[in-house]
């Protein structure tokens, strides 16, 4: 068995500037892992201001961390050690730290400047144990990341069957994917028809309101400590992220689970919101949450709808300026690839905020994507290992599908839309489909196209690896897979938001970029 000392000093640049910030201080943390298979690496994830998960264009920093030779003074000769050292914050942030697979072993963890985060991970037992004068401090938020677990496990799984389908059939399909058990029943599932039933279900989910919460009973508990760095501030915060995720995750029920009569829909948003009422969390501290404002926006959102207002003129009518640059910024950043204008909306914010660091993000963000402009260098390897650029493809319109290994939407999309488009295109001297896989792992990646050979329809197969820190995909916040970008003769974006769904809007597009060749056509398509 390996024991890994891992050491790491986080703190990156703070980027939410203010005229009269705190005092920047580094957070270090320390940590000794146990584990029964080895790994070279973690992924570190750290938001020196949290916009969102998934937005990584501001606030956001990613790195996989070597795990260097250790040595007795880490803890034995056998230990592996993890360095990181980056620049003071001045403002709470989060943490979390994951394998390389996305396995978390600490997940948004709040850690406040100056902050010393030292703890003992056997993954062998599954035990965490926090040490240090701060030790509280982290074990509060691994209790409430416990309660929540267990009362995610304890909750009763339902299946939403569609029109027609047999809820027998589907019980039936689900044991036979259940092992046998001398001491284990399968859990008993909820089978949810559309329509009337869905609804009746739907209001007995939103009988449980944010203030019930157990997490906030386990909070309770606790007051400002000094000495242990728990101030009162970091305590607010939590109950803020509290509230926040347990009314965002019931909203985010509605939208995703959309009943047959809009007007049933709109009664069960009007009476869940006037039944969780006002959730106190002043300004200063929702800005610092990671969850509240995700709140606040789902909650602006559903009612902007139903009113047919614009939900910056909400924002801004409901807000103070504080809080309506965090909300507009946050769904700006996390919706920019669904909005029908992405730019025009940005511009629209951008007359009512204020705070420079997100204006200047989002500008940025709206031009990397201008249509028009020189495409950011990319350098790739082939499958024989050699190099690539896209100035290997001067002179042709080139399709980008950006995807990874065991990524199902990315294998659908090969299978259902690209091989139409390439069929429509095969024989055009001047067009070239590019898959680039973005998995760090170039033996998964050759291995992952022999087992599947969908993906083997004359396109030109492409590694890039390093989807998480690739200076390409940050440049262009590219989250999501599969993604497509499209890329003229002379190396400039066509287009990379809004992109076709289907097959004929994508050929219809291609189409326009190119010069008709009715010599090189594939004649058995019309």
């Amino acid at each position: 068995m390996q024991k890994i000392l891992l050491t790491c000093f986080l703190a990156l640049p703070c980027l939410f500037l203010k005229a009269q910030s705190p005092p920047e201080k580094p957070v270090f943390v320390h940590g000794e892992i146990r584990q029964a298979i080895p790994q070279d690496s973690l992924r570190l994830i750290f938001w020196d201001h949290y916009l969102g998960q998934f937005v990584s264009f501001a606030g956001k920093s990613m790195t996989y961390v070597p795990i260097l030779p250790g040595s007795i003074l880490q803890g034995n000769s056998e230990s592996g050690v993890i360095q990181l050292s980056t620049a003071p914050i001045s403002q709470p942030a989060y943490l979390s730290i994951s394998s390389i697979l996305g396995d978390f072993y600490l997940d948004r963890f709040l850690v406040e400047p100056g902050d010393s985060l030292l703890f003992s991970l056997d993954l062998r037992l599954g035990k965490l144990i926090f040490l240090g004068p701060q030790a509280d401090k982290f074990t509060l938020q691994h209790r409430l990341a416990l309660i929540r677990a267990a009362e995610m496990s304890a909750e009763t799984p339902s299946f939403h069957l569609r029109a027609g389908q047999d809820p027998q059939a589907q019980q039936q399909e689900f044991l036979l994917k259940s092992p046998p058990s001398f001491t284990f029943s399968p859990r008993n599932m909820v089978f949810v028809q559309p329509g009337e039933p869905r609804y009746r279900w739907m209001i007995r989910q939103l009988q449980s309101l944010p203030r019930q919460d157990p997490r906030l009973r386990e909070l309770e508990k606790w007051t400002p400590d000094p000495s242990s760095g728990i101030s009162g501030e970091f305590l607010q915060i939590l109950q803020a992220d509290i509230l926040g995720e347990a009314a965002s995750r019931s909203l985010s029920l509605i939208k995703n689970l959309p009943l047959d009569s809009p007007e049933q829909t709109n009664l069960l948003i009007r009476e869940y919101l006037q039944r969780v009422g006002e959730l106190s969390v002043p300004d200063s501290i929702a800005v610092k949450s990671a969850y509240f404002p995700q709140f606040l926006i789902d909650k602006e959102s559903l009612l902007a709808l139903q009113t047919k207002e614009s939900l910056f003129s909400r924002l801004e009518s409901n807000y103070g300026q504080l809080l309506f640059d965090e909300l507009a910024a946050r769904f700006l950043f996390a919706n920019y690839q669904r909005l029908p204008d992405f730019r025009g909306a940005v511009a629209s914010a951008l007359e009512r905020m204020q705070a420079d660091y997100l204006k200047i993000r989002l500008q940025a963000l709206a031009q990397a994507h201008q249509p028009g402009l020189p495409a950011e260098a990319l350098n790739m390897t082939d499958l024989q290992g050699n190099p690539v650029s896209l100035q290997n493809f001067k002179g042709k319109t080139l399709l980008l599908a950006f995807w990874f290994p065991g990524c199902t939407p990315s294998k659908l999309m090969h299978e259902r839309q690209l091989t139409k488009v390439m069929d429509r295109f095969r024989d055009h001297p001047d067009f070239r489909l590019i898959s680039v896989n973005t998995d760090p792992d170039p033996e998964l990646w050759k291995t992952y196209l022999k087992e599947n050979p969908g993906y083997s329809f004359g396109n030109l197969h492409l590694f890039l690896g390093g989807r998480d820190v690739h200076p390409f995909l940050t440049h262009y916040d590219i989250q999501a897979y599969p993604a497509l970008m499209l890329i003229d003769a002379e190396g400039n974006l066509i287009r990379s938001l809004k992109m076709p769904s289907q097959a004929e809007g994508l050929i219809d597009l291609i189409a326009s970029q190119l010069h008709p060749t009715s010599n090189h056509s594939n004649p058995n398509i019309p």
